[in-house]
């Protein structure tokens, strides 16, 4: 054979042998590698955070908690319910019995730290909603980081009648400091509150020193260094939301 012969065989057997490693199958996801537990929130919804806010992003869940290896707990902003599932499968994916009226509902678990959910028949986007896992030494909720997200800091306080440099403390659990009489607040994200106001608004809803709760639509300027709020009128009788906005109350500048 000759030396020319000799290196189109050698190459000849190489690509015959590249073609035959193409094609051999992935080994498929090892079942012990897909355990899951722990609380993981909606990073779909929290990632454009403030710029949107949750109220404004379709959602099945914000939060799914796994506690036991056959059960999800499940808050979707309004109320917490649990579910059962099966799994998983090869590719770490695991069914969610009767999530919603259209059926079961799957999920994949991705690593340690995060879950596509399969829901796209729910909230009618073209896309999964990607969960991340929080750290188990943080006992936050998702009201948690929207709070770290949106307000928490130190502002100052821009309203007539209080002087310029008056400071307020917004704290994560929902307290606040230095606005009397206002003593905590609650960022609407889920539930009746997303219908308060004609047209639609972000809201935020305060709770004084009497037990009187005050709501105010908001406007946060891109890059969270103003904040404005605005009175909203009172309740329509006999109608849910339909509230009017009204004038800028105060702001709050960093």
């Amino acid at each position: 054979m000759s030396k020319m012969k000799s290196i189109y065989l050698f190459c000849g057997l190489g690509i015959v042998l590249f073609l035959a490693s193409c094609k051999s199958p992935i080994a498929p996801v090892q079942k012990s590698t897909c355990i899951i537990a722990g609380k993981y929130l909606n990073y779909t919804v929290l990632e454009h955070c403030p710029d949107i806010l949750p109220g404004e992003v379709p959602s099945y869940a914000l939060e799914i908690n796994f506690k036991s290896r056959d059960t999800i707990d499940v808050f979707n902003g309004f109320e917490r319910f649990r579910l059962p599932y099966t799994g998983p499968t090869d590719s770490c994916t695991y069914t969610i019995k009767n999530a919603t009226q259209f059926g079961d509902m799957k999920f994949m678990v991705q690593g340690d730290t995060m879950v596509q959910l399969y829901d796209s028949a729910w909230t009618q986007l073209n896309r999964t909603s990607v969960f991340r896992r929080i750290d188990d030494s943080k006992p936050w909720g998702f009201s948690n980081y929207l709070n770290e997200c949106v307000i928490v800091g130190t502002w100052n306080l821009i309203k007539e009648g209080v002087g310029k440099d008056h400071k307020v403390i917004f704290l994560r659990n929902g307290q606040v400091d230095g606005m009397s009489p206002y003593l905590s607040y609650d960022i609407c994200y889920a539930g009746d509150c997303l219908e308060e106001t004609e047209p639609y608004s972000n809201t935020i809803d305060f709770l004084d020193d009497h037990n009187k709760h005050t709501a105010f639509a908001i406007t946060i300027v891109p890059g969270r260094r103003t904040i404005k709020f605005y009175s909203i009128g009172d309740p329509v009788p006999d109608q849910k939301g339909g509230r009017k906005i009204g004038p800028l109350a105060f702001e709050l500048k960093q």
